[in-house]
Order: C-alpha cells, then sequence, then structure tokens
C-alpha cells in the first residue's frame, strides 16, 4: 500500500468526516478510495464517449465526401483536433463532446 498526504479544504474534510461518522465509510481512506473509484468511471466514460464521438466524426466525414464535399470538413476539424487521443488534457474536453453531441441531435441518458 501507498501512503499518501492529501490537504482537504474545509468543506471536503467536513464532508469526509460525516461520511464516516454516518458509517457508510469506516475511515477517510475508503472514502477516498470511493471519490477516485467515480473518478475512475467518470474517465472510462469520457474515453467510451470520445471513441464514440471519432467514429461518427468519421462516417459523417465520409458521407460528406461522397454526398457534397462541403462545410462539414470546417466543422469538425476543431473537434477532431480536441477528441484525438493525444490531445493534451483539458476543461474543454466534455464541452466539445457536448458541442458535438447537441449538434447531431444526439441525447445522451446521463449529460456530460
Amino acid at each position: 500500500m501507498v501512503t499518501r498526504n492529501v490537504v482537504l479544504t474545509e468543506t471536503q474534510g467536513q464532508l469526509d468526516q460525516a461520511l464516516v461518522a454516518s458509517s457508510r465509510h469506516q475511515n477517510v481512506s475508503e472514502v477516498m478510495w470511493a471519490g477516485l473509484q467515480l473518478l475512475k468511471q467518470d474517465e472510462s466514460q469520457i474515453t467510451d464517449y470520445r471513441q464514440g464521438l471519432l467514429e461518427g466524426l468519421a462516417q459523417a466525414k465520409a458521407a460528406a465526401k461522397t454526398l457534397s464535399g462541403g462545410p462539414f470538413e470546417t466543422y469538425a476539424a476543431p473537434y477532431e483536433r480536441n477528441l484525438s487521443a493525444d490531445a493534451p488534457r483539458r476543461g474543454g474536453t466534455r464541452r466539445d463532446c457536448r458541442k458535438v453531441l447537441n449538434h447531431i441531435g444526439y441525447a445522451a441518458e446521463r449529460p456530460l
């Protein structure tokens, strides 16, 4: 096991103490573990959305080329760059995913 020192805000400290006091978790380590599990699920879901969007963009680009070769490439290019696996991580990735999903009329069960 690895030991880490973590600095929490006052609000975060109160939350983890409340979760331990409520007997939902036995100690602060379990609270941190649960939070990391949620983050792991979230990252996995973002990866899945990103892959699906890239596949959809590729299909739409192929269809646009066969139809008219028009403005789709101009519209899609910035999103393609931001969704690529080697793009630097930043807060805008979810926003980019949401813009593309909204533009193509996809209504997700769980919002990004």
